[in-house]
């Protein structure tokens, strides 16, 4: 609705004053039709807000804008900025009791977003304890005293991918003969299968797609296997029977003079029939500290496959 000239908005208060509709019931619905009925095109909150903004300071013009910033000290500028950095979850509510300001919760967030800050959705990350930050600090530690660049190692991880679509909005228009209303079909247990796979200096190792208890594999192609069973967890010795089928073999191909074998500390990687098993095999696990994703490069890409 585009903004209301100066000679319009006169002209509706001329229309109150001949209308005499002071004390009337529904006077503003009646003035309003009468503006129409001149050609003005304004709804009912608006002709209340004009004549009160008229009997309150008996002007039509525009009033001027506040400075947002004109109404607060530095100081108390700079308490709200230190208190939402040191604690990011607070509210403009919470900020006026603990501050004890004098003002608005909208006029708070104005100044919050006259300092920067900007409301998003909360993203959560692992608390590293600090025997693993230690361990951390370590392993880098060494990794940078023997300019390691990492040519021997192999660096492998298993994960999950269901077949599924999810969006955070989508569009959506009413139809006569549409019951559902939006709503999008979603499965209790949707399809899923696992992936197990790593990546080198040399190139990437056969990669394994399974639905797990390896009980019977199907060759599709030179660099994928499948199997058609299914359970959620990977034992210790399902880990071992994939790590004989798809990681020794590219081992004595790729790595016959020595190689490190990168992972992360899940169950069924450190079990004992899991180290016993390499040790047999003379298969070198380069054991990493936990709590560290960001140590494993296929980890990485796991992610942004998923």
């Amino acid at each position: 609705m585009p903004r209301l000239s100066i000679h319009q908005r006169e002209r509706i208060v001329n229309l109150y004053s001949q209308l005499n509709l002071e004390n009337v019931e529904g006077r503003w619905n009646r003035l309003r039709e009468a503006a129409e009925n001149e050609g003005i095109i304004i709804g009912v909150k608006g002709i209340r807000k004009l004549m009160n903004k008229w009997f309150e300071t008996k002007t039509l013009r525009d009033l001027p804008k506040a400075n947002v910033l004109a109404k607060i000290s530095i100081t108390d500028l700079k308490r709200i900025d230190r208190a939402v950095y040191r604690d990011r979850s607070l509210t403009s509510r919470k900020l006026k009791n603990l501050l004890n300001l004098e003002m608005s919760h909208r006029s708070i967030r104005r100044y919050l977003n006259a300092l920067g800050w900007k409301k998003i959705r909360s993203k959560y990350c692992q608390v590293v304890s600090k025997k693993n930050r230690l361990e951390r600090i370590a392993y880098a530690n060494v990794a940078l005293a023997f300019n390691d660049k990492f040519f021997n190692s192999i660096f492998i991880d298993e994960s999950t991918v269901q077949a599924t679509k999810n969006a955070y909005k989508i569009w959506n228009k009413k139809f006569p003969d549409e019951t559902r209303l939006g709503l999008i079909e979603k499965y209790s247990h949707p399809e899923s299968v696992h992936v197990i796979g790593g990546i080198s200096r040399r190139g990437p190792t056969p990669l394994i797609i399974f639905k797990s208890k390896f009980k019977s594999f199907k060759t599709l192609s030179t660099n994928y296997l499948f199997t058609n069973n299914f359970t959620d967890s990977l034992n210790r010795f399902g880990f071992t029977h994939l790590i004989n089928t798809f990681l020794r073999p590219f081992i004595h191909q790729s790595y016959p003079n020595g190689h490190r074998l990168h992972m992360d500390n899940a169950r069924s990687h450190v079990a004992v029939h899991s180290r016993n098993y390499f040790i047999q095999n003379n298969i070198n696990h380069f054991k990493t500290p936990a709590q560290s994703p960001d140590l494993n490069p296929s980890i990485l890409f796991i992610y942004f496959f998923n």
